[in-house]
This record gives structure tokens, sequence and C-alpha cells, in this order.
């Protein structure tokens, strides 16, 4: 099946697998660029190498986490957000001066 190549996406000349990032490409060919010696890895080296092949057929360089990080509040990352906000926003959009 033919796939849109769009963006960073491209198609390996050699061996005809499609890759989501110039990236995911480049990590999946080895050897030495100035000999003949330079391959594609196969489906099993890259699967080591922590390559992934999604759901869609275009290969990732990393598959990512499973596992969503906890989102940050503002008020985790700013010990006091009116040091850097002139102004605080109420329920009422209304702003009120930081104290």
């Amino acid at each position: 099946m033919t796939k849109i190549l769009r963006g960073d996406r491209n198609q390996c000349p050699t061996c005809n697998l499609y890759f989501n990032s110039t990236l995911a490409f480049t990590k999946h060919r080895i050897g030495d660029y100035t000999t003949a010696q330079r391959r594609c890895l196969i489906e099993s080296e890259m699967l080591d190498k922590g390559m992934s092949l999604k759901a869609t057929g275009w290969w990732v360089s990393a598959q990512m986490p499973t596992e969503r990080l906890p989102q940050a509040k503002l008020a985790d990352l700013l010990p006091n957000p009116c040091l850097t906000l002139p102004f605080q926003i109420n329920a009422s959009n209304r702003s009120i001066p930081c104290r």
C-alpha cells in the first residue's frame, strides 16, 4: 500500500519501508558511508534498537510511553504566580491585582 509522504515522513528506497521521521529512517540504516557495506536493519534489529512499528504502518524511532505523566499546575511550576503575572483572573473574568 502506497502512503502519502508529507512533512518529515519518508520511504526507504532500498527496503521500501515507511518512516515517520528522518531520525527513524537514519536509525534503520547502518554501516560505513564510504564503502558498499551500508544496509537497512531487518525488523528484529529495529525492534532491538527500540524502534516501533505503528498500526498505521509507519516505523518510529522510539515508542511513546504508555503512562501519562501527571499534568503540572501553574501553582506547582511557579512559587508565586504574582511574581510573574501582573494580575490574576477570577471566575467572572475580571482582573484583580495580586497582593
